[in-house]
């Protein structure tokens, strides 16, 4: 329900609790193409409301939903953030709060409602959960695992998946949505990566990742994508491999080399985080280095300061193989 006749329609709209379902529709629609979310985070954001639509009706179907009291609406977050142990979640609430002022902000921006009611309701504050990050000897056990435990077919497309999210700090959805096409080894970047907010990113990789990279494509004995099949890394179908095949292959990987606590694609991004700066990387390097506020930002840092953000890549590969050698090394006088 979008363009101007959609907008005049939903105008038209009482907005009462018995028509969730069109506003619901259109809040799904606007948060896909307007604010440009990531699917996952339209899906639960739809969800909530969708939950929260069987509660409204209970209260009254025929009320307003701006009129819905702040309290009312605390308790719906309430509820919605205990779980069956009956032990109040503040991350869920705050997620339920961010879906609901989401819904009512974007009622308010079309003029069916004149207030956002979720606006008088509370974050709760939640402490950060300190993440344990992967050390070099544990990314490269991790590593060891992938080189000696993957199937022939596999192996060194399993080892390039494994160095592009260390060493480029890349995220598991930008990872999997990357085309053969967008490989740049003269000038060693990934360019117009699709990141996260809808952008378009330029990101560079250092000596390794072009390494494990060549290797790969260059690799007879690997998968091989289907006709028209543009994905970088490819399924053992041919096709695109998904988010979740990736997590699968970093879970399983993590195992095998003896890491128990739990390991996803994005602890290898934070692990590259915390190794740049202990490494002394100055912080804006190292959040340029991972992210961009907007293609401009990109734009306006490629000549002046894309040296700062290559050094950082290139002191993340030569800090690996230093480590990688003199882990080597160790094992061998532990063998020997």
């Amino acid at each position: 329900m979008t363009g101007p006749q959609g907008i005049a329609r939903l105008r038209s709209i009482v907005a009462h609790v018995r028509h969730m379902p069109d506003l619901i529709d259109a809040f799904a629609s606007y948060a896909r193409q307007e604010r440009m979310l990531q699917p996952s985070t339209v899906a639960r954001y739809v969800d909530v409301v969708r939950k929260f639509a069987t509660y409204a009706e209970g209260l009254d179907p025929d009320r307003p939903l701006h009129a819905l009291a702040a309290d009312e609406l605390s308790e719906f977050l309430r509820s919605y953030a205990t779980d069956r142990d009956e032990q109040p979640s503040k991350a869920l609430w705050n997620i339920g709060l961010s879906a609901l002022r989401a819904f009512y902000g974007h009622l308010f921006k079309l003029e069916v409602i004149s207030a956002n009611p979720a606006l008088r309701i509370d974050r709760q504050r939640v402490r950060p959960t300190a993440r344990l990050t992967l050390s070099f000897d544990e990314m490269i056990g991790v590593l060891d695992a992938v080189d000696t435990g993957s199937a022939g077919v596999y192996r060194s497309r399993n080892v390039a998946i494994f160095q592009v999210l260390f060493q480029c700090g890349i995220r598991v959805a930008e990872l999997v949505s990357l085309n053969r096409d967008q490989v740049d080894f003269t000038n060693r970047v990934f360019h117009a990566v699709k990141a996260k907010g809808g952008k378009r990113l330029s990101l560079a990789f250092n000596d390794v990742v072009a390494e494990a990279l060549e290797l790969y494509l260059t690799d007879t004995k690997t998968v091989q994508p289907r006709e028209r099949e543009a994905a970088l890394f490819v399924s053992n179908r041919g096709t695109r491999m998904s988010v979740r095949a990736v997590q699968n292959l970093v879970r399983d990987y993590a195992r095998r080399a003896g890491i128990m606590r739990p390991v996803t694609p994005h602890l290898f991004r934070h692990s590259n985080v915390t190794t740049l700066v202990d490494m002394g990387t100055p912080l804006h390097v190292v959040q340029r280095y991972f992210d961009h506020e907007s293609i401009t930002t990109t734009q306006r840092y490629s000549h002046a300061r894309s040296a700062q953000t290559r050094e950082a890549g290139d002191q993340l590969a030569s800090a690996w193989r230093s480590h990688v050698r003199e882990h080597r090394r160790e094992d061998r006088r532990n063998t020997g």
